[in-house]
């Protein structure tokens, strides 16, 4: 189950129905009602590599779902905390962040970025995407995304141009549809 493992396997995987059968079999498992914490753990060990597998074939709408934060977080959180040590890349993460519709996988996704270490994601590669999730910090009205940007930004050091935003931002209540605000 390691990353490193499942990243050199999935390489090796054939990328036809075959693969793609194998590892929607997996992302169908789910963990007994009432199974112990340590087995709800390993399902969701093995489905996020399923996932992550689907990526590395080519199967990419059978990995978004994963990051909806629905009735498998155990899941959900592997994925999050593996994808940056995977090898996919980051930058088609911000491309689906820009036209994803659920919030949770909007949130998923920030999540995911703050994963990857410099040496995948350079510090000018953060550096050009930084405006564009600036904009989204500002303007999305889901208070996950919101919360997981003020993470994943804070992380990159964007502290300066962060607390202007916030200072603009600052209200007794939620604006504009927002489902969050800044005191």
């Amino acid at each position: 189950g390691e990353p490193r493992q499942v990243r050199v396997l999935a390489r090796k995987l054939p990328r036809g129905a075959r693969s793609q059968a194998l590892l929607g079999q997996i992302l169908a498992e789910r963990a007994a009602a009432g199974a112990p914490p340590d087995a709800r753990d390993r399902v969701g060990s093995r489905r996020a590599n399923a996932a992550l597998g689907m990526l590395a074939i080519g199967h990419e709408e059978a990995f978004w779902p994963t990051l909806e934060d629905v009735e498998d977080p155990c899941t959900r959180g592997y994925v999050i905390e593996r994808i940056g040590q995977f090898g996919y890349d980051p930058l088609k993460l911000v491309q689906r962040l820009s036209r994803e519709s659920v919030a949770s996988v909007r949130q998923g996704l920030i999540l995911c970025l703050g994963r990857y270490d410099e040496d995948v994601l350079s510090r000018g590669q953060r550096d050009r995407l930084v405006p564009a999730l600036l904009d989204i910090y500002r303007q999305d009205p889901d208070p996950g995304v919101h919360s997981a940007l003020s993470w994943l930004l804070t992380r990159w050091s964007i502290d300066d141009p962060l607390r202007r935003i916030e200072t603009q931002l600052v209200s007794e209540a939620p604006k504009d549809g927002r489902g969050w605000y800044v005191n």
